[in-house]
């Protein structure tokens, strides 16, 4: 700029007398060189390139070819750059050093970081002249950090009498030398020269520097204690860190220090206070996303600690205090799932002691559970937790005995929830209650679309086909559908010939329909087999059959007892291996988990080229995953998917899947990440794979490889790119609902790296406008996105100087209202409310903030109509909003 402005007055104060044609081409550039100076880059793009057209023997083309590439790269486009710099890089004259200085910046802007190394050391080098040579070796240094070549970093920045350290023996102050100087602890850090690396970092903490770059430097000092296993002193550093997040008022910074305090007690194991840590992040200012972190933390550490009572009263207290909040939907899931699986276990141990003292409190604690699902369904209606809110409310109403009510929840989360278990599980329970009601017909339906649409699902396949086989049967003769009924029992024949719903099948078809399918009365017919036939070869099946009608009861205890009996009695018989699997399966669904644990182990020892076997194994790697062993659950999966006597198949690949989520859990990004993508290797060359499961792992990868990133003490930008490559993949191959997710995925990546790199917020706002156009984006994925979008564009605002900042401010604005009135919605498409919400209090303040008044009760007042619920806080709004009108017209 000050050299534009130089050459801009020295242009006018010469007093030589010009010829036409010279003042024709100083006319030319000065336009482009004003142009320039007023950052219309377009506008000055366009005009140095005309100038070097038509004056192609100036003495100023070099500079005109210079000024053209540097207005392209503030419009970003940083192949142009090259191209422009590169072509006439021969001809620079003295302006070569910014020639290089412009390559390099523009290379490492495109992520060619090897290149912008080498152009940025040409500058150090061989420009000794150059005013850009401390920015190019700091530039040198940021682009091989990029490169993961930490000693290259170490070895230009640490350079006795390099640019580096004479500049900051000579302005050690300087935003510069402190740039450098954090990039330098940073590489010592990931080189674990932990000491050089705290002796780099800690001088500067004499330095004033802005908030930002200030609590950089105490971040860094934190990781580097804590990486070098001087966890207290970490710790202890946290507190100047909170203190700089605080003064900065930057919730992101807060939020980040919060979060990294209560990681650092979590792993010194001191969970009761990483608890407490973890609920600062829960406040409504924060990020939602680091608060949803934070919340689920605080439940996870409270259970860990088998604080069950204390984290219900957490969650009571959350939702006491920010009823409407963006989190409470979960917390009204959370709550409510504790409160319904403490009925379950107060049920069980009722059922066997029969105190009404405890059927009265597991009452209690199931109505509980259904309040707190039906405030979220009612309160929530377009909440991510929804479907799931109405499964678990439909088992509230079928325990209650409502089956018609239950009917009706479970038909809205078969309506709600995505392809999924839970989703087939809400179908069978929907098709149970239509049995109920003695909706046979509806009930045949559902319990065939449980077998046809849930293929893909070997956990559906595993617990529900089997059932919905037979209950289509029973709903079939119910119906007086003989062939329906035949095509059932066929199915079961020969795709469970091990089934205890084998025998009772025939005996419901032979019996000429006289059974109801009732277990009860099963059992009274296999009586009276055995009294008629005491030496019958079908025995052992009929004692087997009476074993599973407790089974089909939930009778658990009896069940096993009769598996017991049966093994003990019939040690050689051929169905043994699936009476050993069904007495495990027995043990796990009374809770004996430790006996089902040693009994599935067994069975995959004694059968292991057994059908059940996988599944078998399966369930053992499950089992570990879900008691957080994920150690033992990634081995397990390991021993599924590498047996060569079991063939590749669904349950494999799933088995793949529950690894790398194992290695996940563990923190193991790097495992993940491998096992994620041999899953992808294996699905993409079996063609007939589940389509939803290769863009699951896709989807796995791509969070995987970010969470890495964000967990990484030395961040890559190459780590970030693999996974927005992962999330492109989905975008590519699946252009469905899954593409929008995907695509808002990769917004929201960019998103929450603005804060550390304000170009990201431009990535973010690109991926977000890419959802607004996407035509399988539904109305609640596309308002999720108006938002954001605004919210980028919010946060730009806060960088910019105050033409600018209202400019962006003002597009925020448009984004949000587009949502508060419906200007994005699709044909008959309805509001999403949540979105409404969130959109309509932004745009209020936005407006609040422009001292807008009378546009603010006009926005209120659309609200109040929109969102009832929120009555008593919109009406305080129009009511500070009106006075402000009013005070404003005087």
């Amino acid at each position: 700029m000050l050299r534009l402005i130089a050459i801009l007055l020295t242009l006018a104060l010469a007093e030589a007398p010009l010829s036409a044609a010279s003042q024709a081409e100083k006319h030319a550039f000065d336009d482009a060189a004003k142009s320039f100076d007023g950052h219309w880059w377009d506008r000055a793009e366009k005009q140095f390139g005309e100038f070097a057209i038509q004056f192609p023997n100036s003495e100023r083309k070099p500079e005109a070819i210079l000024l053209q590439g540097e207005a392209r790269f503030k419009l970003k486009l940083y192949t142009g750059v090259i191209d422009l710099l590169a072509a006439n890089l021969g001809k620079a004259g003295a302006w070569a050093d910014q020639y290089h200085y412009w390559l390099a910046q523009a290379s490492f802007e495109s992520g060619n970081y090897q290149a912008a190394a080498d152009a940025f050391a040409k500058v150090v080098n061989d420009f000794p002249a150059s005013t850009n040579r401390l920015e190019a070796s700091i530039g040198e240094a940021a682009a091989r950090f990029n490169l993961k070549d930490w000693s290259g970093v170490t070895n230009r920045l640490r350079q006795t009498n390099g640019v580096f350290q004479q500049a900051a023996k000579a302005r050690p102050d300087s935003e510069s030398v402190v740039r450098g100087d954090l990039l330098l602890s940073e590489a010592l850090l990931a080189l674990k020269e932990f000491k050089s690396a705290e002796e780099t970092v800690q001088p500067l903490s004499k330095i004033k520097m802005n908030p930002t770059l200030d609590w950089r430097r105490q971040f860094l000092l934190c990781r580097i204690q804590r990486a070098a296993g001087r966890t207290a002193e970490s710790l202890a550093s946290t507190t100047n860190l909170v203190a700089l997040a605080t003064a900065s008022g930057q919730p992101v910074l807060q939020a980040e220090s919060v979060a990294f305090h209560a990681e650092t007690l979590e792993g010194m194991n001191r969970l009761a206070e990483a608890v407490a840590v973890y609920d600062q992040n829960i406040a409504p200012e924060f990020p939602v996303e680091r608060r949803r972190q934070a919340l689920l933390k605080v439940v996870e550490l409270s259970l860990a600690q088998n604080k069950i009572a204390d984290t219900i009263s957490r969650l009571e207290k959350f939702l006491n205090q920010y009823p409407n909040d963006a989190l409470s939907d979960m917390a009204l899931l959370t709550l409510g799932e504790l409160r319904l699986k403490e009925y379950g276990s107060l049920r069980e141990r009722d059922a066997k002691s029969g105190d009404p003292g405890l059927r009265a409190t597991s009452t209690n604690l199931l109505q509980q559970a259904h309040s707190h699902f039906d405030r979220l369904v009612t309160v929530f209606t377009n909440s991510e937790f929804f479907g799931k809110a109405q499964l678990d409310r439909g088992w509230c109403l079928w325990e209650e005995g409502k089956v018609p009510e239950s009917k009706a929840a479970f038909q809205s989360a078969v309506e709600k929830l995505p392809a999924s278990y839970d989703q087939a599980v809400a179908r069978f329970k929907l098709a149970d209650a239509q049995f109920e009601i003695k909706d046979f017909a509806g009930a045949a339906t559902n319990y065939n679309l449980i077998i046809d649409r849930y293929t893909s699902l070997p956990q559906v396949k595993t617990n529900l086909f089997e059932p919905a086989l037979y209950q289509l049967l029973r709903a079939s003769l119910a119906t007086t559908n003989l062939i329906g009924a035949t095509n059932a029992l066929t199915r079961i024949l020969t795709e469970y010939p091990a089934s205890f719903y084998v025998d009772r099948g025939l005996l419901l078809v032979g019996q000429t329909l006289n059974s109801q399918g009732d277990p009860a009365k099963a059992r009274e017919l296999f009586s009276q087999i055995e009294k008629l036939i005491p030496h019958s070869s079908l025995l052992p099946e009929v004692e087997l059959a009476i074993a599973r009608t407790y089974e089909q009861e939930g009778n658990w205890p009896a069940a096993i007892s009769r598996y017991d009996a049966w093994l003990t009695e019939f040690t050689n018989h051929a169905a043994r291996a699936g009476a050993e699997y069904s007495r495990a399966s027995a043990n796990y669904k009374a809770g004996n988990e430790t006996n089902a644990l040693t009994l599935f182990t067994g069975f995959v020892a004694r059968f292991p080229t057994n059908d059940l076997a996988p599944l078998a194994q399966y369930w053992v790697a499950d089992h570990y995953f879900n008691a957080g062993d994920f150690v033992n659950a990634e081995n397990n999966a390991q021993l599924l998917y590498q047996n060569q006597k079991w063939p590749p198949s669904e349950l494999i690949f799933r088995a793949r899947m529950l690894a790398g989520k194992a290695a996940f859990a563990r923190q193991n990004y790097s495992e993940a990440s491998a096992y994620f993508s041999k899953l992808i290797n294996v699905l993409v060359e079996k063609t007939n794979s589940p389509p939803e499961l290769l863009a699951d792992a896709y989807l796995k990868l791509g969070d995987t490889i970010f969470e890495k990133f964000k967990t990484d003490q030395v961040k890559s930008p190459d780590d970030f790119t693999q996974a927005i490559n992962a999330y492109k993949r989905v975008v590519q191959d699946f252009p469905t609902n899954l593409a929008a997710l995907a695509l808002g995925q990769i917004g929201e990546c960019c998103f929450q790296l603005g804060a550390d790199d304000p170009k990201r917020y431009d990535l973010a706002a690109s991926y977000f406008q890419q959802v607004l156009t996407n035509a399988y984006a539904d109305a609640t994925v596309r308002s999720q996105a108006e938002v954001k979008l605004a919210m980028v564009f919010e946060k730009q605002a806060a960088l910019k100087s105050d033409a600018e900042r209202e400019q962006l401010l003002e597009l925020a604005l448009n984004r949000y209202l587009n949502v508060v009135y419906g200007h994005n919605l699709r044909g008959e498409e309805k509001p999403d409310l949540y979105w409404l919400k969130q959109a309509g209090l932004a745009a209020g303040n936005l407006a609040e903030a422009a001292k807008q008044w009378e546009q603010a009760v006009k926005l209120y007042q659309r609200m109040l109509d929109l969102l009832p619920p929120m009555r008593t806080a919109l009406e305080i709004k129009i009511k500070k909003a009106e006075e402000h009108f009013q005070l404003q017209k005087k």
